[in-house]
């Protein structure tokens, strides 16, 4: 694998504005009209763990929110095959994976869930208890399932799972970008409590299936 450093914190957001009487309701549609049921992406993403080196390798990534599945396929920059994955809205499978990489099973079935968290279930539902701060509003579900929503037009910019001493989860949105009707973000950070490392996924092209 590639081995580079990389900062803590990847990407910088901006000042979010303030919100003008908003309806946290609202804002979720609003955003949930922007989102392709398929499509498929290709990322730079680093996996960045304490104490241990970097990893990077190039993603394509083909998802399908409508049937539930997504298909990774990991290579190094002169195309090298690393590992695939295939998943369902509940499980991952490794289909391919090189020697070193498949000794690392765990962490490859963890991949597949980070970007399980990272792609469905964007949306909270309708009953859950909405809380409005100043530039963003919080929709709170059960077992401690938090969204966050701001910006114009809305978006979805955090999704965690809160838990203590650390949260098990915790994927951020950053820079989204229109294409036609619809919004991608070109960065996503999701944080991995349970293996306590950090996935940095940075968008090199995105197309709509």
């Amino acid at each position: 694998a590639m081995l580079i450093g990389v900062g803590s914190e990847p990407f910088a957001r901006p000042p979010m504005p303030e919100l003008v009487n908003p309806a946290p309701l609202t804002m979720r549609d609003e955003f949930a009209g922007t989102l392709a049921d398929q499509f498929t992406t290709e990322d730079s993403v680093i996996l960045h763990a304490p104490f241990h080196d970097d990893i990077a390798f190039l993603g394509v990534t083909r998802v399908d929110r409508k049937g539930g599945t997504f298909d990774l396929v990991a290579m190094n920059q002169i195309g090298v095959q690393f590992f695939a994955l295939h998943g369902d809205r509940h499980h991952t499978e490794i289909v391919q994976a090189i020697g070193p990489v498949l000794k690392h099973k765990d962490i490859l079935l963890s991949i597949g869930d980070d970007l399980r968290r990272a792609y469905f279930n964007l949306l909270p539902s309708n009953d859950w208890q909405t809380d409005i701060e100043s530039t963003y509003v919080s929709f709170d579900g059960p077992d401690k399932l938090v969204y966050d929503f701001g910006d114009s037009p809305p978006v979805l910019l955090e999704k965690r799972l809160e838990g203590f001493p650390f949260n098990p989860f915790r994927v951020q949105y950053f820079e989204y970008t229109r294409d036609g009707n619809f919004l991608y973000p070109r960065g996503i950070v999701v944080d991995n409590g349970d293996y306590h490392y950090r996935m940095i996924i940075k968008n090199r092209s995105w197309e709509k299936d």
